[in-house]
This record gives C-alpha cells, structure tokens and sequence, in this order.
C-alpha cells in the first residue's frame, strides 16, 4: 500500500507548507461561498451585498494567488480583511439570525494555528475579532430582516453555520 502526497511548490518554503495547504483548500471553499452568494443576495433583495460578493470572489482569487507565490502573510491579511468584513456588512444588512456572523468565530482558531504570527500580535488579533463579534452582536441583534418567504430563506443561517464549521475543519 502506498500513501499519495501533496507535492510542495517549489515556492512554498518547509516551514510554511501547512499553512499553505489550509488557505489552498480554504481559498476554494471562500471562492464556492461567495460565488453562490452573489446570485443569494440578489434574490433576498440587497443588491448592495450581492455586487460586493463580486468583490469577494476577486479577493479570494487573490488569495489563491498569493498563497500560490508563497506570500502566506498576504494571503493571510486578504482572507481576514475579507471574512471580517463580509460578516461585518452581511449582518448589519441581514440581521444577527442569518448566521453570517459565524464566519467571525471561524477567524479564531484560524489566526491562533497560525504559526508565523508572534504572540502578542496573535492576541491582540483574537482580542479584536472577538471585539468585532460583541460589537456586532450588540448593534444588530435586534435588526430583523424581511426578506424573500420561503424554505430557502430559512436554509441561509444552517449553510452559513455548515460553511463555516467546513473551514474550521479544514484549519484544525
């Protein structure tokens, strides 16, 4: 019986090819989530929120990129500005039940497995997304969104909450 590995880029260095193989497969998951929200926001009826997901997709195409050339420190800011501020937008204009907050939480473990970040800065990014997290929460929770009725509607919160649980998974 042989094992099947994952040959590493000549321009992923050793010491980071972990990191580069959680933001590979978590590039893709970002890129299927917001390609799928584009057409999701339209139908909710905030096209504010699905042109932008055109924006998304292009930043984590970019973070294919970079993670690709070996700059883990640019893929990794990318994929926080993004994720943050997505779930930042998507609940103020959504509401608190849509579950688009979830993606915050998934940031954590994220920037705490991330071995080519010093403590301190380690903390004070966990410190701020959990910051974000309460802050959100307590503007928005309230906010109730009337958006299209209907069984898909109801789906948005449970595929967030699958999507998101799915990149924890492939981090840890």
């Amino acid at each position: 019986m042989t094992t099947k590995t994952i040959a590493r880029p000549k321009e992923i260095r050793p010491e980071t090819y972990r990191m580069y193989l959680v933001i590979k497969y978590v590039a893709w998951i970002g890129i299927l989530a917001h390609t799928s929200f584009i057409p999701l926001f339209f139908w909710m009826g905030v096209p504010f929120m699905g042109a932008s997901n055109f924006l998304s997709v292009s930043m984590w195409l970019a973070v294919r990129w970079a993670n690709g050339k070996g700059r883990i420190g640019m893929a990794l800011s990318l994929i926080l500005t993004e994720v943050s501020l997505h779930a930042f937008l998507a609940v103020s204009f959504v509401g608190w039940s849509s579950g688009f907050h979830y993606y915050i939480l998934a940031l954590i473990p994220f920037a705490a497995m991330n071995d080519r970040m010093k403590p301190r800065l380690m903390v004070g990014e966990i410190a701020g997304l959990i910051a974000m997290y309460l802050v959100l929460y307590t503007f928005t929770k309230d906010i109730v969104f009337y958006g299209p009725p209907g069984p898909i509607m109801k789906l948005v919160p449970y595929a967030n909450v699958a999507i998101s649980t799915t990149a924890i998974g492939v981090i840890t």
